[in-house]
């Protein structure tokens, strides 16, 4: 996930999912543009469960691990396991019990499109049958394996768009960013540069402050 940079106009969702998971949701599908900042609101939900006392398992899902077979829960898994001949899903399902020491276990997924599809069909096997909740992100437009797809369109998890930030959210970002309001004229170029673009901004500030 991103490194951690302050969230703006994101309250509403962040309740929302919190709440949703930590009172036992089944699990959330986050959907929005690149850089929108779907993986900055993931690792504060994160962070929220886990002050909570709840046991989140961070997934690794990435280009790279989508070309290996569990390349994603490979991590999870103990070494030598997959090499047994033995079903894979029981032995995950230990370990992610043992890490969540008797709490329900959260699988916090970022890019969950990146996922390999031995991963996807575990990870919907796992989300069916209760022994874990799900909090993920995608990218709009990109394709989810189809394991992942079939939670939301089934109603097993809820899928959450999350829209580019308004000005007045932009604005707020800026501030908690630069360290004080911008003004008009520069706010306004800016905005006319990143659009909705949580990421962008920030790229943009952090630059622009770097080269002085």
């Amino acid at each position: 996930m991103h490194s951690q940079w302050p969230v703006s106009g994101r309250s509403t969702e962040l309740d929302h999912l919190t709440t949703l998971l930590a009172g036992g949701g089944t699990g959330v599908l986050v959907v929005g543009e690149e850089g929108v900042g779907k993986s900055r609101v993931l690792s504060e939900v994160t962070d929220r469960l886990h002050s909570q006392g709840m046991a989140t398992v961070v997934v690794t899902a990435t280009p790279g691990s989508a070309l290996l077979p569990l390349g994603s829960l490979a991590p999870l898994l103990p070494t030598g396991s997959t090499s047994t001949g033995l079903p894979v899903l029981p032995v995950l399902r230990a370990a992610i019990a043992a890490r969540a020491d008797g709490r329900r276990p959260i699988l916090v997924v970022d890019d969950v499109d990146h996922l390999d599809d031995a991963s996807a069909v575990l990870v919907n096997q796992l989300v069916a049958t209760g022994d874990v909740g799900l909090a993920a992100t995608q990218t709009s437009g990109s394709i989810a394996p189809e394991p992942i797809a079939r939670l939301w369109q089934d109603g097993m998890i809820e899928r959450v768009e999350l829209p580019p930030l308004t000005p007045d959210e932009l604005a707020s970002l800026a501030e908690s960013i630069v360290g004080s309001p911008l003004d008009d004229r520069s706010f306004d170029l800016v905005r006319d540069m990143v659009g909705g673009n949580a990421l962008f901004l920030r790229e943009i500030l952090i630059a622009s402050r770097e080269s002085g």
